[in-house]
């Protein structure tokens, strides 16, 4: 009765062991991907074509509902923006597999486009994908709503 009672006690540390390495994989992807996707609006901020570029699948697609673009478009568009200001939400990340990491929160812009100034409030769901060993992200999607509390600041604490 002992041995089962040592067995019983091994395969339960074992059990809880193993789950908090899963969970810590976890949180670690996912403050990687969340690392990232500031990263993709830093670049976007600071003109940084070849930084989204590196974040970036050849195959990402952005769309607002209405439109949508994909790596070939927003690589001739790039220069006819400048994003002057922004603010993100609280991030909420969703570990989908191992290599897939979907983030959803809200943003406020405002900047440049097309020498059209613009300034919105939105929703981004922002997908993530692990390829050769680096996270690039694959799909955006934006959908205007209407102003609200978007009162994270970018990394460095202090607007744009």
């Amino acid at each position: 009765m002992t041995m089962m009672r040592i067995a019983a006690t091994l395969m339960v540390t074992l059990l809880v062991s193993s789950g908090s390495a899963f969970a810590a994989s976890q949180a670690a992807r996912v403050r990687e991907v969340t690392a990232l996707e500031i990263r993709l609006w830093e670049a976007w901020h600071h003109h940084d074509l070849k930084a989204w570029s590196e974040l970036t699948a050849p195959e990402y697609e952005w769309t607002d509902g209405k439109d949508r673009s994909g790596y070939a478009d927003v690589r001739r568009t790039f220069d006819l923006g400048k994003l002057q200001e922004y603010r993100l939400g609280k991030i909420n990340a969703f570990v989908l597999r191992p290599d897939e990491v979907a983030l959803s929160y809200r943003a406020f812009q405002r900047g440049i486009y097309r020498n059209k100034p613009f300034q919105q409030n939105f929703t981004e769901f922002s997908l993530w994908q692990k390829r050769g060993g680096k996270w690039v992200n694959v799909l955006l999607q934006e959908v205007q709503m209407s102003p609200g509390k978007t009162i994270v600041k970018p990394p460095n604490g202090k607007n744009p």
